[in-house]
């Protein structure tokens, strides 16, 4: 996608969709005004239609750590770019657009395509910010919607909150088999083990529901 995907020698990353043509710039550092101020990071967005330019993100409060934008894939199977957004280490976003209508979506972990390409999982744990997540997507009609999301704190225990959860695969389009870092298993907090405790997120009649996947031997809490 040579022709669709461009970045400039000023690092400029230029995207072209069938309805839109995107501008993304990323931050080499942090930006003064005239007056020493910082200046927000933004996503210069310009519509190749009307010509108009407006930012994707809003600039809520001066931020002190540059941003930046890689250009990850194509997803030729759903019509959707992925790009990478980075600030700093304290936050991202996996930006999905929709190469029809150029419409943006923002995920908050990396996409995983179901097998019949109509659902992705974003799968995340972070120990340095304390963030984890588990949340399924609908594709439908170009658009992406998002049906099931959950964080981790419905697993921990009394004495932690250590519950990081890793994406292992797709087994069909209603079952999502997952890992947790966790000091916590089954309830039970176990103070002298870290392991990987296996997790299931599965569609039934009432929505979609995760849980302690009871199909695999489970670690034995020593204390």
């Amino acid at each position: 996608h040579s022709d669709i995907v461009k970045i400039d020698d000023e690092g400029v990353l230029t995207i072209k969709t069938q309805s839109k043509t995107y501008h993304f710039i990323s931050d080499d550092g942090v930006t003064l005004d005239g007056k020493g101020n910082l200046i927000p990071s933004t996503v210069i967005v310009k519509d190749s239609y009307n010509s108009s330019v407006g930012d994707i993100f809003d600039k809520d409060s001066i931020n002190q750590h540059p941003l930046s934008y890689h250009y990850l894939a194509f997803l030729e199977d759903v019509g959707f770019h992925v790009v990478f957004r980075a600030q700093y280490y304290e936050d991202f976003d996996y930006l999905l657009i929709s190469d029809k209508t150029g419409d943006v979506f923002f995920l908050n972990g990396i996409p995983h395509l179901s097998p019949s390409r109509k659902l992705i999982a974003t799968v995340h744990g972070d120990e340095c910010c304390g963030v984890d997540h588990v949340a399924v997507w609908s594709i439908n009609d170009n658009k992406i919607n998002n049906i099931f999301y959950t964080q981790g704190e419905m697993f921990y225990s009394k004495e932690s909150s250590y519950w990081l959860a890793s994406f292992v695969r797709w087994k069909n389009d209603n079952t999502l088999v997952l890992t947790a870092n966790t000091y916590s298993i089954d309830g039970k907090y176990c103070s002298d083990l870290l392991t990987n405790v296996p997790y299931i997120v599965k569609k039934t009649k009432a929505g979609w529901n995760i849980g302690l996947d009871t199909s695999q031997k489970l670690p034995e809490c020593r204390r």
